[in-house]
């Protein structure tokens, strides 16, 4: 299986050119699933503690996604911005209830997972449940019926083909669900780390700058996450981050 402590590190984009993602079982040393997590090259993956949750970014970077480990069913897609991003950092907590994503922009975004059915904070990306994958299926059916009817012209085969395929390609160009809060650091273009602590609500980002930050979470509204610490690590004492560490 994919390694959580290794997931942010930079992809190999000889091995992982077309955005797939392989799990393999430790114990038998043998490939168990591929994810296809996305067309282009992948930029960084990440899993959360238990190992049941794999979120993906590409080297795009302007849409993550979070498969079910082992079945690798797409259940979440996030949207992170509409520009291009280097991904640098994705962290869940530890109840995978939220997911923090840094990039090479000012903002970081953190991602808040239903408790319950997935498909309540996402659309469906098979249209098969829920109001979204009802939506889907009224139109794939009319846009079907076109096909059909237009079908002695190009075939069967060609009509049945397309209109299998049309599910799919109409959820993928519904908008996916936003940040449910965020934060902006000083500066853009800066290296950075995050985590999400395990006993409150707060996140933090190391910087290559050598700067440690430390925001709250509104749990209940999301929005503007509000600084509660900023040190530098080139001048603190080394006790200064013993509480936030031991987080």
């Amino acid at each position: 299986m994919t390694s959580p402590f290794a997931a942010n590190q930079p992809t190999s984009q000889s091995n992982n050119a077309s955005g797939d993602v392989e799990i393999f079982d430790a114990c038998s040393l043998r490939l168990a699933d591929i994810v296809q997590a996305h067309k282009s090259p992948l930029s960084c993956i990440t899993m959360n503690s238990e190992g049941t949750l794999l979120a993906t970014a590409s080297e795009k970077g302007t849409v993550i996604r979070v498969f079910s480990i082992p079945d690798g069913n797409k259940i979440y897609q996030f949207r992170r911005g509409s520009y291009p991003a280097k991904i640098y950092s994705m962290s869940f907590n530890l109840v995978s209830s939220l997911l923090c994503v840094s990039s090479d922009t000012e903002t970081v975004h953190i991602f808040k997972l239903a408790n319950g059915d997935p498909k309540q904070d996402t659309y469906d990306a098979f249209g098969d449940k829920g109001q979204n994958g009802a939506e889907a299926r009224a139109r794939s059916g009319s846009v079907g019926q076109m096909l059909r009817r237009s079908s002695l012209h190009f075939g069967r085969n060609i009509a049945g083909s397309v209109g299998s395929y049309l599910p799919e390609m109409i959820t993928e160009m519904w908008e996916p669900s936003r940040n449910f809060a965020s934060l902006k650091l000083p500066s853009a273009g800066v290296r950075s780390l995050v985590a999400l602590s395990s006993t409150t609500p707060q996140v933090m980002v190391l910087t290559s700058e050598g700067y440690f930050y430390q925001y709250n979470i509104d749990l209940e509204n999301g929005g503007e996450c509000v600084l509660l610490k900023q040190n530098s690590l080139m001048e603190a004492d080394e006790g200064d981050f013993d509480g936030a560490i031991g987080q």
